[in-house]
């Protein structure tokens, strides 16, 4: 439930993991049989009209593509979902294994609708994936029944989601934010239906109440579950949105597309799967890259063949395009010429049978790039695994209500220069549209240039340049974050740029309640990602020298200010001699970096007076993790 322990401080995550299940543990168990046909019934009709809503229509042409083979038509599509909540209110089977899950905290359940699905989400979140599928497994129902079940997990998970953005959206009650975050990663683990959230998900991109965290995971959930081209074409053939908002949608998929494209290329030689394409195409193992100039004339002649009716040139000229533009790119140009073309606009038949055709093209490029699929279902599975880690990692006891709870928002994007190898550093991670989302002040970006040195030094191999490039990524949206809520990466005259614990202590900068940033670190022993860190009980765990220089943090969600469940450890303790007095790349080998912040005041009390009664009610927990980290520290 909580993440693997860091630095050898596993005692205050187990406490605050016991303390967590006894709290949950706190009313009478019910049992399957006991939960009557009224609350089988509003359940299923508040799922039902959940799965009414959804809007079908919109799926008409992606349908028409066969993006799903076993779908033939929207009715289809509709019965497909609406089989899984049949099975529900008609199977004792399927009632009794969804259920039992409640058994997991042993609560009850009153008549509420509402409360009967946040319950639900609740358990459901508690667990990684895999241990649901071995969950129902283990029930030994049929496996219409068992896949009737994931479904349903998905449709209580993705109703809830929609519930929650649809909160923040009109500024009502709020739940856990983290809820949002921790739904949007249970989707990551697997690939749900994507009727049930691309419509979401879509919201929380376009909403300017949720944040660059927030919209990151939402488009990391589409791009890692399913094709860029199915969603694209989706978001652009979808007459609900404007203009506008498709360009914003489309801007941030095609931002985090790009780096997925560069974790793709760790894995396999696209060139060498563009020569097998080639030869099957063209004969040829070699077809000359379209120059970027060049491109947008290419896709007005790709166009210009379907109203010449020539679809042997179209063919033709369709192949090159996606052996030389990656799809995302085609598909915005194509748009693009659509909207300032009024024929072509107002034609939506003319336009679907290019989109239509293009699509064909792209699915039989796929088909012949094995390597490219084996690479992709590799990056599902890791990207499964990043999104386990962060469920356990990103929990929280929440205290958050309604909006006045959230950090206040109070940067303005800035259009700012690159410096030194700024632009080089993103376009070797494809990571310069990111950027261009909310392009972050120079002082971050040396932050950024720093650790992205560091690529020269890791070891070899792919996982390691997949987990290092997920890295960077990372630092530059927890960069982009702080910049947009407010917060400045400030100097301070004596210390370099990216310091240690061992020299903000030597300058007596480690104080109760100091909020420090933190560049994290990448290596798997002990990973932490980019984030700001608040020293609440410094000075308190004594060292092998029986000195008190090791320091209890936590990190901080800076959505809210809210503590997250899984303090660690900082030693202050000068070990590595010129390394701890000195700036450069060897620390950052060997630890996270830390550097100083200059905090608005008023994100700074309000950080305060949120975390004020997290720390009330993890007093005990705090005090017994420090003493027996003290009495570790002895024997």
């Amino acid at each position: 439930m909580l993440r693997k322990s860091l630095d050898n401080l596993n005692t205050p995550e187990i406490n605050f993991a016991c303390e967590y299940s006894e709290m949950m543990k706190n009313k009478t168990i019910p049992l399957s049989e006991d939960l009557n046909t009224h609350d089988r019934a509003i359940l299923d009709e508040s799922l039902r009209e959940y799965v009414r809503s959804l809007d079908y229509e919109n799926f008409e042409f992606l349908i028409s593509l066969r993006v799903a083979p076993e779908i033939s038509d929207v009715k289809s599509l509709q019965n497909l979902i609406e089989d899984s909540l049949n099975s529900f209110i008609g199977s004792k089977d399927v009632q009794n294994i969804l259920y039992s899950l409640l058994d997991e905290f042993n609560m009850n359940i009153d008549s509420e609708t509402e409360d009967i699905e946040k319950l639900l989400t609740e358990v459901i979140l508690t667990r990684k994936h895999s241990y649901w599928q071995r969950y129902i497994q283990d029930s030994k129902s049929p496996r219409q029944t068992q896949k009737a079940v994931f479904n349903l997990i998905n449709i209580i998970l993705a109703k809830r989601l929609q519930q929650i953005i649809s909160d923040r959206i009109n500024k009502e009650y709020c739940s856990n934010p983290q809820d949002l975050l921790q739904i949007m990663s249970f989707f990551n683990e697997e690939r749900p239906l994507y009727v049930l959230i691309v419509d979401s998900l879509s919201g929380i991109i376009l909403g300017d109440v949720f944040g660059i965290a927030e919209k990151g995971r939402a488009c990391r959930t589409l791009i890692n579950n399913y094709k860029i081209e199915n969603t694209l074409l989706y978001i652009l053939n979808n007459d609900k949105l404007d203009e506008h908002q498709k360009d914003n949608i489309c801007a941030w998929l095609r931002a985090f597309q790009k780096v997925y494209r560069k974790f793709l290329s760790i894995l396999y030689d696209r060139k060498e799967e563009n020569a097998k394409v080639a030869n099957k195409w063209f004969k040829t193992d070699e077809i000359a890259p379209i120059p970027d100039t060049q491109i947008p004339i290419w896709v007005s002649q790709f166009i210009r063949c379907f109203e010449d009716n020539n679809m042997d040139e179209a063919l033709e000229k369709g192949r090159k395009l996606i052996l030389s533009v990656d799809s995302e790119d085609i598909l915005r140009l194509l748009h693009t010429i659509f909207q300032a073309n009024s024929t072509f606009s107002s034609d939506r038949n003319f336009r679907k049978k290019i989109y239509a055709f293009l699509y064909a093209i792209i699915e039989d490029y796929r088909k012949l790039r094995s390597e490219e699929k084996s690479s992709m279902g590799t990056l599902k599975s890791k990207f499964s695994d990043v999104s386990q880690d962060r469920r356990e990692s990103e929990s929280t006891y929440s205290f958050v209500r309604g909006e006045k709870d959230f950090t206040p928002v109070l940067g303005e994007i800035i259009k700012h220069p690159f410096i030194n190898t700024t632009e080089e550093n993103l376009k070797k991670g494809n990571m310069l549209h990111l950027f261009n989302m909310w392009p972050i002040p120079e002082t971050s970006q040396e932050v950024f240039n720093k650790v992205c040195e560091l690529k020269e030094h890791i070891p070899p191999g792919k996982e390691f340049k997949i987990d290092h490039l997920l890295f960077r990524e990372t630092l530059l949206a927890f960069l982009m974050r702080l910049d947009r809520i407010g917060i400045k990466i400030r100097r301070k005259k004596g210390l370099p740029l990216i310091t240690n614990a061992v020299q903000l202590n030597a300058h007596h900068l480690i104080r109760p309640g100091t909020f420090i940033g933190s560049t994290g670190y990448w290596e798997e022993h002990t990973k932490q990602p980019p984030s700001v860190l608040c020293f609440v009980k410094p000075h308190t765990i004594f060292n092998c020298r029986s000195e008190p220089l090791i320091h209890l943090v936590f990190r901080l969600y800076t959505g809210t200010g809210e503590l997250y469940k899984s303090p660690f450890k900082i030693d202050s303790t000068p070990r590595f001699g010129k390394i701890d007095e000195e700036p450069g790349l060897d620390s950052l080998r060997i630890r996270m970096g830390l550097f100083l912040l200059d905090i608005p005041p008023d994100i700074l009390s309000h950080w305060k007076k949120i975390q004020q009664e997290q720390l009330k009610q993890w007093a005990p927990l705090i005090r017994r993790a420090i003493l027996e980290a003290n009495r570790s520290a002895i024997k």
